[in-house]
């Protein structure tokens, strides 16, 4: 049941989110469109669109909730290969899903969105490994004073 309630938690994150960020590219756009024209296009009717779009939305909410379970589940690896495990689990599912769902003209909006959440990742895995780091050496510092 936990399991059930964390995948629906991550699902409506993911819903919330991808419903964000499409309102957000409607405002920068000037012209509200609550999908890319060109995928909302690709079906009979706009509510079909929308059921396909907010699927996948659900499935990268869920996918991308899970993936912190790749630090829980570490144990001995190398920190790099667990920061790019868990970078693979978050940009292939979110470039195949901007892929189907249009989100990128050409080759150069695909390489923009991946310079940018790659950027945007690297920042965010160097402060957690700062934190950590920080944290280990506290820790270690206590131990040290109980001998």
């Amino acid at each position: 049941m936990r399991l059930f309630k964390k995948m629906v938690a991550f699902g409506l994150m993911g819903i919330g989110i991808g419903s964000i960020l499409s309102l957000a590219f409607s405002l920068i756009h000037e012209d509200y469109s609550p999908g890319v024209p060109e995928f909302l296009e690709s079906f009979l009717n706009t509510n079909k669109a929308m059921v396909v779009q907010t699927i996948i939305f659900i499935v990268l909410g869920v996918l991308q909730g899970f993936a912190s379970e790749i630090f829980k589940n570490a144990g001995e690896q190398n920190f790099k290969m667990i920061f790019l495990k868990h970078y693979l689990v978050i940009m292939l599912p979110l470039l195949l899903a901007g892929y189907y769902l249009k989100w990128f003209v050409g080759l150069k909006t695909l390489m923009l969105m991946l310079v940018f959440s790659s950027f945007l990742y690297a920042v965010i895995a160097l402060v957690s490994y700062l934190s950590v780091r920080n944290d280990i050496k506290k820790i270690n510092s206590k131990l040290s004073n109980y001998k």
